[in-house]
């Protein structure tokens, strides 16, 4: 090839890593002892896209890479690697694992890929070394293993200036020790990188491991970027077994006999779900069902604001009834401000929206925008202290929306206040619904928020990072299930029908009647609609002050 065809070969390769892989990259065939080049799955290219996203937008950390056995999650490091060393001068790489021997393979795997390049485009080895390597354009790699069974004061990455980590088996090692050293030595690198235009970042590939223990700091931060990802510094990347075209069910009876057929194994290994909580209040079976992102429904519409983001799972229809949660945070605190809506009559998950703002936003700005869609709506808003300002604010507008508080003994109050008698009722509805009806849950993000989901050592139930999702709807459910909402409905159509009650309403006859445009016949006495009607007469006599609500006898406005 002559110098001019090895120059644009070069930049070829250094503006698109993929031609790179395609191109130059040989690898090994297991079994065959022959190369192929490295031609990625469009599974494992999200991998790509997602390292490309770091190096353009340069509004992220990282990557946690989540990806089944035989994904090819090591290779595909190892050829990031290898492009990020030939193509920048002087480019550090910090490459952890848990074991000593295997991370010095994968140190020979990245110099096999260097080796295996053209002359013109191969650096020379400065130092060659089994843990570390430099080459003649001042990039270097080192190796550093965490196999030590406890390492509460890590030293690993001290001293170092990594542009790029990769951290493997992430969840197999005690990462939260780790990443307070290897990321504040990064800190200043990530900086620079990002003002000079150089690729940067921290990768984190593993298999789970868990929710507790070793497994439990990279589960909250895959959690994090999933459920909260504006808030996390790193983009969620999985990859699934049944994504790689070459494996198919007959693969995957073979690793199961490999692996003795042991199903945690095969949960955590090849489907990758985070169990293994002993105080998850949901059994494992519900846990994998609940990580199924094949049962969780893709929007209708999504919209991002500046402050969250609202889902919408199917069209408003102004002829069916909706039930909305609200459970109200501050803008400070780890806490988000959620609502839920479902259908009324189905159960059915309508839309979702969480923010991270003032409570004088979200009851001005982010509640309208979901609720004045609906018609046919009622309100329940838990009635804590954020909660008590919520119901304050919206009762300006959606008074008559807002659900009081049958559950206890002060039912005149508006919203749902949580007591030893309410809280229990409303867990038994979450669990109600993810164990037995998750159908009726359409989001991916709610679906996880409930696996997260623990019994604390105090008692409380709580999820990790955040459970606010869980709780609103909940609030749609304990409603739903215990109060009687269909007086609500009917008080509230009789309100916006500008019909006067008083004037025209007669209960009597056996069916609901037109006689004319302002008087009807109505079902018995007995009725829920007509025992709606009375109390909302009396409500409305007491408003006007016509009446004394402790004197007069409410079955008398029943004629």
């Amino acid at each position: 090839m002559k110098a001019e065809e090895q120059a644009k070969e070069f930049f070829k390769c250094l503006y698109d890593i993929t031609y790179f892989f395609k191109n130059y990259v040989l690898i090994p065939v297991p079994g065959l002892g022959t190369l192929v080049n490295l031609d990625l799955y469009p599974s494992q290219l999200k991998y790509v896209e997602a390292l490309k996203e770091i190096w353009t937008k340069k509004n992220k950390d990282g990557v946690l890479l989540l990806a089944s056995r035989q994904c090819g999650k090591t290779v595909m490091n190892e050829a990031v690697i290898a492009y990020l060393m030939i193509f920048n001068d002087n480019y550090d790489v910090l490459f952890m694992t848990r074991d000593l021997k295997q991370g010095r393979e994968t140190v020979q795997e990245v110099k096999d890929i260097i080796n295996r390049l053209p002359d013109w485009m191969r650096p020379s080895y400065v130092i060659n070394k089994a843990e570390e390597f430099k080459l003649s354009n001042g990039s270097s790699l080192i190796l550093q293993a965490s196999n030590k069974t406890r390492d509460t004061n890590s030293s690993k990455g001290r001293g170092l200036r990594p542009t790029f980590i990769w951290i493997d088996e992430a969840a197999f090692i005690h990462l939260e020790d780790h990443l307070k050293a290897i990321l504040n030595t990064a800190g200043y690198t990530f900086k620079i990188a990002r003002e000079n235009n150089i690729p940067y970042g921290v990768v984190l590939s593993t298999t789970p491991n868990g929710r507790t223990g070793k497994g439990e700091r990279f589960y909250k931060m895959w959690m994090e970027s999933i459920t909260d990802p504006d808030r996390s510094a790193y983009i969620p990347v999985k990859i699934h077994w049944s994504e790689i075209p070459v494996y198919d069910d007959k693969w995957y009876e073979k690793q199961k006999a490999l692996n003795n057929y042991d199903e945690k194994s095969m949960n955590q290994e090849y489907e990758l779900l985070f169990l293994g909580s002993s105080d998850s209040i949901f059994p494992d079976d519900t846990i994998k069902r609940l990580q199924d992102e094949s049962l969780a429904s893709i929007p209708i519409s999504e919209t991002t604001l500046p402050d969250g983001y609202i889902y919408w799972f199917e069209e408003v229809d102004n002829d069916k009834r909706y039930v909305v949660g609200i459970d109200t945070a501050t803008s400070s605190g780890t806490d988000y401000s959620a609502i839920e809506v479902i259908n009324y009559d189905t159960g059915e998950q309508v839309a979702e929206g969480m923010f991270k703002c003032s409570v004088i936003k979200f009851c001005g700005q982010y509640i309208p925008t979901i609720i004045d869609r609906l018609k046919n709506k009622l309100l329940v808003i838990e009635s804590n202290s954020v909660g008590n300002q919520t119901i304050e604010m919206l009762r300006l507008k959606y008074n008559h929306y807002i659900i009081k508080d049958e559950l206890s003994k002060n039912k005149d109050k508006y919203g749902i206040t949580m007591s030893p008698v309410t809280r229990p009722l409303l867990i038994e509805q979450i669990y109600e619904l993810f164990t037995k009806n998750d159908n009726l849950v359409k989001s991916k993000k709610l679906r996880l928020q409930a696996t997260s989901l623990i019994r604390k050592s105090s008692g409380r139930i709580e999820g990790e990072p955040n459970d606010d999702l869980v709780f609103a709807i909940g609030l749609c459910f304990l409603a739903t299930n215990h109060m009687n909402l269909t007086k609500y409905f009917d008080m509230i159509e009789f309100e916006e029908s500008g019909v006067d009650i008083f004037n025209t309403i007669n209960v009597a006859g056996t069916d609901v009647v037109p006689v004319d445009n302002n008087f009807f016949v109505l079902a018995d006495t007995n009725s829920e609609l007509a025992q709606s009607i009375a109390e909302y007469k009396l409500l409305k006599c007491i408003k006007n002050k016509s009446i004394d609500e402790e004197e007069e006898d409410i079955t008398k406005y029943i004629v």
